[in-house]
C-alpha cells in the first residue's frame, strides 16, 4: 500500500506562499513556476495583460474564439492574408497592383477595368465629353494657308493655323507657318514662328503676341463673377530655340480683367510640357453670347509699355504694364524659332491628357468662325436681263456663329447649260443670316466666257479650278 500524508493546508515558512487542498480543488497562493501547463485554460480568469505580451505564435494555434481586433496595431501587411469579406482600409499605400474582384486591377500607371461597368459622376471636377476649350489645339486644320512671311504688323489677324490670331508691332519680322512636328509622339504639326529681322532694341509699344479668343457661350460654365467661379487649368507643348522666361495671359474682355503666368524654356530646341492652374475669378459674369469671352494669349515680345510693371499673378483689373513683366523678347534674337502645339483649356485643378478629336470634328469646330469655300457645286440662281449670274444663293458648309464677311477667292465659274462665264468678283454680296448668303455679278466682274442667256437657271460650276469664297466670323 502506498504511502499517504493527507493536510489541508501546506504553508511557506515566510507566510508568502500556500497550498491549500479543498473539496473542489487546490487554491495556489503567491507566484507559481512551472515548465509546461497542460490542459484546458477555458476556465482561467483575470490574467493580467501583462502576462499575455510575449505570447508566440507557436502557442496560438489550433482554432482561436472570435474576437475584436479594434485595437490592433501594427500588423505587417504579410500577415493580413486570405479572404476578407469586408474591409475598410484609409489612407493605404501599396507598391505592387491591387486587384478588385476580377476584372479591376489597379496600380501606379492607373485602372484597368474588364467585363465589368463603370460609371463615373465627372473627371478632374468636370463633364465627361468634349473637355478642351480650345479649338484646333493641335494644329492640324489650316484653312488660309501653311505659310505666311514677312509679317510686321498684325491686329488680331489670322495668318495660317485656323481660330490662332497674332498682334505684332514694332518688334521685328517673322514668318509664321504651320510646321511639321516629328520629334513629339502624338503630334504631327505646329503653330511655329521665325524671327527673319531681328527687333534689337525694343520700343515702348514693342509687342508680339499669339492666341486664340474663346465665344462667351463656351465659358458659362466656369461660372465666373461668382463665389462658385471655377479654375482652370492650361496646359501645352512648346518649343523654342532660345532659353529664358515667356509668358500666358488670360483677358477677360468683357470685364477688361486679366491673370498672367511666366513659364521657362529650360532647354533649347527640346518640346516641354507647360501647365497652369489659374484660380476662378468671382469678379466680373460672362453670360452666354456669340461675342468675345476670353483671349488666352503667349507674350513671345513687349516693350515697357506691357513689362514695366509687376506680373499680374492673380485675377485683376486689366493693367498693360503687368501683362508681360518679366519675360524674354524672342524678336531679338534673329533666327529664334518658337512652337506650340497639344493647347489645352480645361475646367479644374488637373491637367488631363490632350483630348484628341477626329479630324473632322475639329475642321466643324473650325467652320462657326471660318471657311474657305472653294471647287463650285450646290450653287444656284438666274440669268438677269444684261445675261449675268444673279441671286446665287450659297449655303454656309455649317451655321457660323454670325453672319460672316464674305470674299471672293479665285475665279468664279457660272453655267446656265450652253454657257460658261468666268468672274473673279461680285457686283454684290448679300449676308443676312449665319446659315446663307446671295450674289450678284455684273460684266465689271467678268473675266471670261460670254454672257449667258436671260432667264435661264445657272449655277456654280463644279471643278477643281473653280473659285469660291472666304466666309470670316472670326472674334
Amino acid at each position: 500500500m502506498a504511502s499517504e500524508i493527507r493536510v489541508n493546508k501546506i504553508e511557506n515558512r515566510s507566510g508568502l506562499g500556500t497550498v491549500t487542498f479543498a473539496d473542489t480543488g487546490v487554491d495556489l497562493a503567491g507566484i507559481v513556476t512551472a515548465t509546461t501547463f497542460s490542459g484546458s485554460g477555458a476556465s482561467l480568469t483575470n490574467v493580467p495583460d501583462s502576462a499575455l505580451s510575449a505570447v508566440t505564435a507557436s502557442k496560438l494555434s489550433g482554432a482561436l474564439p472570435a474576437i475584436s481586433a479594434a485595437n490592433l496595431t501594427n500588423v505587417p501587411a504579410a500577415n493580413v492574408v486570405g479572404v476578407h469579406t469586408s474591409l475598410t482600409v484609409t489612407n493605404a499605400t501599396t507598391t505592387g497592383t491591387a486587384v478588385v474582384g476580377g476584372g479591376v486591377t489597379i496600380s501606379e500607371s492607373g485602372i484597368e477595368a474588364s467585363g465589368i461597368g463603370i460609371t463615373v459622376a465627372s473627371i478632374n471636377g468636370g463633364q465627361i465629353g468634349t473637355k478642351n476649350k480650345i479649338i484646333n489645339g493641335d494644329m492640324r486644320i489650316a484653312q488660309r494657308a501653311t505659310s505666311s512671311t514677312s509679317i510686321t504688323s498684325s491686329s488680331n489677324s489670322f495668318k495660317t493655323v485656323d481660330r490662332w490670331t497674332s498682334y505684332v508691332n514694332d518688334s521685328g519680322t517673322y514668318t509664321n507657318t504651320q510646321a511639321t512636328v516629328t520629334d513629339l509622339p502624338g503630334f504631327n504639326v505646329s503653330n511655329k514662328w521665325e524671327v527673319t529681322a531681328a527687333d534689337a532694341s525694343a520700343a515702348a509699344n514693342s509687342y508680339l503676341l499669339i492666341g486664340q479668343t474663346i465665344e462667351r457661350n463656351n465659358l458659362v460654365d466656369l461660372a465666373k463673377g461668382t463665389s462658385s467661379a471655377k479654375s482652370t487649368t492650361l496646359s501645352f507643348y512648346v518649343k523654342c530655340s532660345i532659353t529664358g522666361n515667356f509668358g500666358v495671359e488670360l483677358y477677360d474682355t468683357v470685364n477688361t480683367r486679366h491673370i498672367a503666368a511666366l513659364y521657362t524654356i529650360s532647354s533649347a530646341d527640346t518640346w516641354e510640357r507647360k501647365v497652369f492652374t489659374f484660380p476662378g475669378d468671382t469678379t466680373g459674369t460672362i453670360t452666354g453670347g456669340v461675342a468675345a469671352g476670353i483671349n488666352v494669349f503667349w507674350w513671345l515680345h513687349s516693350g515697357s509699355n506691357h513689362n514695366s510693371g509687376t506680373l499680374a499673378t492673380s485675377w485683376a483689373a486689366a493693367s498693360n504694364p503687368n501683362r508681360a513683366a518679366g519675360i524674354t523678347n524672342l524678336g531679338s534674337t534673329n533666327g529664334a524659332t518658337w512652337q506650340i502645339t497639344g493647347v489645352q483649356l480645361e475646367v479644374g485643378p488637373q491637367a488631363t491628357d490632350f483630348e484628341h478629336l477626329p479630324y473632322d470634328e475639329t475642321l466643324s469646330q473650325c467652320y462657326r468662325y471660318y471657311q474657305k469655300i472653294t471647287g463650285g457645286g450646290n450653287c444656284q440662281g438666274v440669268v438677269n436681263g444684261a445675261g449675268e449670274a444673279a441671286r446665287m444663293g450659297f449655303p454656309f458648309l455649317k451655321p457660323m456663329r454670325a453672319a460672316p464677311s464674305v470674299a471672293v477667292t479665285g475665279t468664279l465659274k457660272c453655267y446656265d447649260s450652253s454657257t460658261t462665264r468666268d468672274y473673279t468678283s461680285t457686283s454684290g454680296v448679300y449676308v443676312v443670316s449665319p446659315f446663307a448668303f446671295d450674289f450678284d455679278t455684273s460684266s465689271s466682274g467678268a473675266s471670261g466666257g460670254s454672257t449667258m442667256t436671260h432667264g435661264r437657271a445657272c449655277v456654280l460650276y463644279a471643278a477643281s479650278d473653280t473659285g469660291g469664297f472666304e466666309c470670316s466670323s472670326e472674334i
